[in-house]
Formats: structure tokens, sequence, C-alpha cells
């Protein structure tokens, strides 16, 4: 239990800075947008990797709970 805490805390921080550069990302002006589309779609790939980690750690985390 005590591993999955602690690789859901790295999880959760590396989460955390792709979220941020997704925010720098979306202020960009439509047309730098654009320049970085492919680079966006692949950080979002990222971010749905690492939320997708954190929902099933919280499952096996209950499930070791129980």
């Amino acid at each position: 239990l005590r591993e999955i805490q602690e690789h859901k805390s790295r999880h959760e921080k590396t989460l955390s800075k792709l979220l941020e550069i997704e925010q720098t990302y979306l202020l960009l002006p439509e047309n730098k947008r654009m320049t970085y589309k492919l680079p966006y779609l692949t950080l979002r790939r990222g971010i749905l990797g690492e939320k997708a980690w954190l929902e099933w750690a919280n499952e096996a985390e209950e499930s070791i709970k129980k």
C-alpha cells in the first residue's frame, strides 16, 4: 500500500506539471497554438495517461484496504 501511495504522489506531481503546460498552451493566441498542435496532442495523451493511472491506483488502493 505504501508503494502505491508513493507512486501516486509522483504521478500527481507529473499530472500537475502537464496541466500547467496545457494552460500555457491554451493561453497562446490561436495562430501560435496551430504551430504546437501536434505536441499538444502528445501532451493530452500524457495527461490522459496520468489520470488513468491515478484512477487505477485509487481502485487498487481501495481493494487492498478491504
